[in-house]
């Protein structure tokens, strides 16, 4: 069955090979006046709603239609150090940015760790950057994980660390 599935998945630099005969395959629109070939794929543009006035964000980034989920807020048995780590579900890119915030009663939020988004099959990664031993103070800390792109951000709910 896996040989079967496999023969299905060739493909060449150019992209996949057809295996419609010509006369079923699909014409490339032809070029318009600018040069370029019109589509008909629906635009991911964000366009306003007619008769709804745009509000402005006062300089916050957007709410970004996806959830950020943190898998991982520990300190390592091994080294000590703080590990992080989550996805994004509901965008599939590489290059937005994670971020993750740690607070308390007795501390500013403030970011200890970011990395850079990777797509995965279903989600966007946020790897597991981690952080020094010593660098965030024993206690009890709300961690959250924020996610950006050029579309808007999302945050995650919070999850305890505990750091002895």
């Amino acid at each position: 069955m896996a040989s079967t599935l496999l023969a299905g998945c060739t493909g060449n630099a150019d992209g996949p090979e057809s295996t419609l005969p010509p006369s079923q395959a699909p014409s490339a629109p032809a070029p318009s006046a600018t040069g370029v070939a019109p589509t008909t794929e629906p635009s991911t543009a964000p366009s306003a709603t007619a008769g709804t006035p745009d509000q402005g964000d006062g300089g916050q980034a957007s709410a970004l239609d996806a959830t950020a989920v943190i898998t991982i807020a520990a300190v390592s048995t091994l080294d000590g150090s703080a590990i992080f780590g989550g996805y994004v579900a509901g965008v599939i890119e590489n290059g937005g940015s994670c971020v993750f915030t740690v607070s308390n009663a007795a501390v500013t939020p403030t970011t200890v760790a970011t990395s850079t988004g990777a797509a995965n099959s279903d989600s966007t990664s946020c790897g597991s950057p981690s952080v020094p031993a010593g660098v965030i103070a024993s206690g009890t800390y709300s961690v959250t994980l924020t996610y950006s792109n050029s579309q808007g951000s999302t945050t995650s709910d919070p999850v305890t660390m505990e750091v002895p």
